[in-house]
């Protein structure tokens, strides 16, 4: 029993039925044999014999099973001891009643011949002529009589009518090698249940299978194979096909019982299929009061199965962190549809509007922008407006020299609309390039991405879409062109926990450890003492870079000008002259720059000033949004920090029984007292556990569950519109490159030029060797001839 527990087989109670001298007629055995109505122990009590396996395991004919599936599975366990491998055969059913299975044969897989073998055996197969000959296999087959037969009894029990054990081909004695059989490949239940956590964390199928190699002991002890676990894999995720949307919005509403401020709304089209979907848990909702001023919005591809774009609603925290505030899966990427998603977005957030947003040149995003946030600042990224210049600048930046470092200096260092302008219009002189359309493409939309018209307005130092970027990065390693939504979303949600986790960490740090002073300023000194770790350490490279700059007074305490020391080793920097304002009544200092606007930190111009005149850092220039109390008004609800049993995942919850059994087993297997009690309440639980399920599973199967999605409103508990959405088709969104027409192999063959005798894709007609001349015209029977093949 304990063999057979170990390699995973249950084995069934078996028993002989008493009967009184009678005889049982038995299928195809000649033998008769006598069946008594006692048992003689053959031991002496407390004296233990081994005997074989075939003596104590071996079927004989007269045993009992509670099921077919307990007859299978002990023919199959003895089996793999014995050798050989097993399957179905021939079932009979009744001729009334509900024609239910009355008798079953199971065979070894020997049995037989295959087609392949009898086309052999009587001269029949496929002749050497066939333009497609089979493809060559191995026999497996040897006509082996071996087989078990059971046959429904009245009171319900399946008895072992006919044992056949000879075999007529060689067993395999070898353990290492008879998990190889068919019958007896296996994957346990707690092995499904490794390999769904591994898979859900995006972890190989190959290093899936070599953890649990590793968890077994070796690979003699796996008995499946790599292949087997990637059908597992596969099988699990065809589970989701038609279903997906429905897992997905049935996971939101569980989330919603533990989370009251998650949010989500779906939009479908009028055939009930998901068009959009939106969602956001309770604490980015919460988290955006505090650094919801700024987002970076983006959309990237192949994330999921549908191809529909991910467009995830980004933002920076008081550690300098990139944060999530909510994130939609899109089919179009239509001004329609942005303005939907804007819109839910607002309605998420109770309406607040960000004071910036970031995003690419998409003309839909801008159309959407201007109509749902009217007062949002829109910026497009830098970083695509200089790519595209490279791609259409390319040529000319090779011919002039000097003109990109031109162009680059004269968008960064401009300080003033005004000195951008003009410098813009020197540029162009200089090269003589004022007839050249991209750079008039770019002067024309100068004001959605040159830094000098931003400068006045909080962007959190980002002038790029970089962190969505990178976030897109981060989200490819946890999902693919594969995953359905039901995985998307279950993913998206672990990276949004990792983040506030590090939020957390970094809260922790902030309120526990002291960063290194550079100096002993007392304006470095409040700066460590309000700002986190990483706004201190990037305050503490401005004010270190203040010792780079000299000083002089244009107005008496009034205005400065600081200009930065020459050094050779810096010599392509752009000598800039910043002019610093102060009115030290009112402590108050402004630098051209715009700085503090623009990042929301006091510019290394103004810290020179502040420290030459021996001020102090004022209130008024720190940012809430960067010190440790940030998030003090907005920390975690109840709903945050979630009960053990609400949140204990299937592995976890196999994980916490599996430990309470290995110590029931661990401290009580030796004591043979202690042992019997054991055992004893163990299979009395089972049983009652066994009942209890399958009551469970009779009033689900009886029951019917209409499974319907709520709309939730913002912050009510009113009910909204009750709909049974489909999955939707695959998008053609404008990242997808379009899926290209299966050609032939005759297609991609190259032609044969008439002309010039070469294989170069074109015919006489288009030859070039031939284009001063016409093409020679052929009459219509000359030019059937010459295509009709010779015999």
């Amino acid at each position: 029993m304990d063999v057979a527990r170990a390699l995973s087989f249950d084995l069934p109670s078996t028993s002989m039925v008493p009967q009184e001298k009678s005889l049982l007629p038995v299928g195809n055995v000649d033998e008769e044999i006598e069946i008594t109505d006692q048992l003689v122990d053959p031991y002496p009590e407390n004296e233990v014999v081994e005997e074989p396996f075939e003596q104590c395991f071996a079927p004989s004919v007269g045993m009992e099973f509670d099921s077919i599936d307990d007859a299978y599975n002990f023919y199959n366990h003895y089996g793999f001891k014995t050798g050989f491998s097993i399957r179905r055969a021939q079932k009979y059913h009744s001729q009334t009643g509900e024609k239910k299975v009355i008798s079953q044969r199971f065979v070894c897989s020997k049995e037989g011949l295959s087609k392949r073998q009898k086309q052999e055996r009587i001269g029949v197969g496929i002749s050497p002529n066939e333009k497609t000959p089979q493809k060559a296999i191995s026999f497996r087959r040897t006509s082996c009589k071996a087989s078990l037969s059971v046959s429904l009894q009245s009171n319900g029990k399946w008895l072992v009518t006919t044992f056949k054990k000879e075999h007529n081909h060689e067993l395999v004695q070898s353990p290492s090698k008879k998990r190889y059989f068919k019958s007896h490949t296996h994957i346990r239940d707690d092995q499904k249940e490794c390999i769904s956590l591994l898979s859900n964390q995006n972890v190989a199928p190959a290093k899936i299978f070599e953890a649990i190699v590793e968890k077994e002991g070796g690979r003699h002890n796996v008995l499946f194979s790599k292949k087997q676990l990637t059908n597992e894999i596969a099988k699990e995720n065809r589970k989701l096909v038609g279903v997906d949307v429905k897992k997905a919005l049935e996971y939101f509403k569980m989330m919603q019982e533990t989370d009251p401020d998650f949010f989500f709304e779906v939009e479908p089209d009028d055939n009930q299929t998901v068009k959009n979907i939106f969602w956001i848990d309770g604490r980015s909702r919460r988290s955006y009061q505090a650094f919801g001023d700024v987002l970076v919005f983006d959309t990237t591809y192949n994330t999921n199965r549908y191809y529909m774009p991910c467009s995830p609603f980004i933002g920076v925290n008081h550690h300098w962190l990139s944060i999530f505030f909510g994130c939609a899966l899109i089919r179009a990427e239509g001004a329609d549809t942005f303005k939907w998603l804007f819109r839910t977005f607002l309605k998420a957030m109770n309406g607040k509007h960000p004071k910036g947003i970031i995003t690419d040149q998409d003309p839909a995003m801008r159309v959407a922008i201007a109509d749902v946030f009217p007062n949002t600042t829109h910026r497009c990224c830098q970083w695509h407006v200089m790519r595209k210049a490279r791609d259409n600048l390319g040529l000319v930046y090779g011919k002039i020299k000097g003109l990109e470092d031109d162009l680059q200096s004269c968008i960064s260092l401009s300080l003033t609309i005004e000195e951008f302008e003009k410098g813009w219009k020197d540029m162009l002189e200089k090269y003589n390039m004022q007839d050249n359309k991209h750079l008039d493409l770019m002067f024309r939309t100068r004001e959605k991405w040159v830094p000098a018209y931003f400068r006045g307005t909080f962007f959190a130092d980002m002038s790029t879409s970089q962190r969505s970027e990178s976030a897109n990065a981060v989200l490819k390693l946890w999902t693919d062109s594969h995953t359905s939504i039901y995985k998307f979303v279950m993913q998206f949600s672990k990276m949004v926990e990792g983040i506030f986790a590090k939020e957390d960490e970094e809260d922790f740090r902030s309120c526990t450890e002291q960063p290194q002073l550079w100096s002993f300023d007392p304006i470095e000194v409040e700066a460590r003492r309000v700002y986190t770790r990483k706004i201190y350490s990037l305050f503490k490279n401005l004010f270190r870079q203040s010792t780079s700059f000299n000083i002089h007074e244009v107005e008496k305490d009034a205005l400065y000008e600081v200009k930065r020391i020459h050094d050779p080793t810096t010599s392509n920097w752009k000598i800039c002259v910043y002019q610093v304002r102060v009115n030290k009544a009112n402590t108050e200092i402004s630098c051209n720059c715009r700085g503090f606007e623009f990042q929301g930190l006091l510019c290394s111009h103004s810290l020179k000033i502040m420290q030459n005149l021996g001020m102090r850092l004022h209130p008024r220039y720190v940012l809430q949004r960067w010190t440790k109390e940030a998030n003090e008004g907005l920390k975690k609800s109840q709903s945050d920090i979630r009960s053990v049993e609400a949140i204990r995942s299937d592995a976890e919850r196999y994980e916490h029984l599996r430990i309470k059994a290995i110590k029931i087993v661990d401290d009580f297997w030796k004591p043979f007292e202690l042992y019997t009690i054991a055992s004893t309440k163990l299979e009395t639980c089972y049983n009652e556990l066994s009942e209890i399920a399958k009551s469970k599973r009779s009033d689900m199967s009886t029951e019917h569950v209409e499974v319907t999605v709520v709309k939730p409103l913002i912050n009510s508990g009113e009910v909204g519109e009750e709909m049974n959405y489909r999955d939707p088709p695959q998008s053609q969104c404008k990242g997808r490159r379009r899926p290209q027409r299966h050609k032939h192999p005759i297609e991609k063959k190259m032609r044969t030029c008439s002309n010039c005798g070469k294989k170069a894709g074109h015919n006489v007609r288009t030859c070039q060797q031939n284009s001063s001349k016409e093409a020679p015209e052929l009459d219509c029977e000359n030019q059937i001839q010459s295509e009709t093949p010779s015999n």
